[in-house]
């Protein structure tokens, strides 16, 4: 099975990774993404999401360890800033619940796909 999901969770690091790229050229869905999802707006955050995109269409498209790892760092640091923001009181549970629940899911099947390529 996870032969199966490694060959998807290339394609869901492409997908979110044009997605974090897509939000960095559009202001207005940017602007309801992230503050849905964090709180708030900064005006780093184009940045912030081309770094994060750069990252996981890399990963996904160059299948290596060190890629994946970054992307599952990258998980992280979002989904504790998605926590951060649920935690402040900025976001409502269900606006930043899949950001703090789902993304350490889809960073803990990576590594796992990731161990399964190491013991084949």
């Amino acid at each position: 099975m996870l032969d199966t999901l490694t060959t998807f969770i290339s394609y869901i690091l492409i997908a979110n990774g044009l997605f974090d790229i897509f939000l960095v050229f559009s202001k207005r869905a940017r602007e309801f993404a992230v503050k849905s999802c964090f709180g708030r707006v900064t005006e780093d955050s184009p940045h912030i999401l081309m770094l994060h995109g750069m990252i996981r269409l890399s990963s996904g498209m160059y299948e290596n360890n060190y890629g994946r790892n970054l992307a599952i760092a990258s998980y992280l640091i979002e989904s504790f800033y998605a926590s951060k923001g649920y935690l402040s009181g900025k976001t409502k549970f269900l606006n930043s619940a899949p950001c703090f629940l789902g993304l350490p899911i889809l960073a803990l099947t990576i590594y796992l796909s990731e161990s399964s390529e190491l013991s084949t």
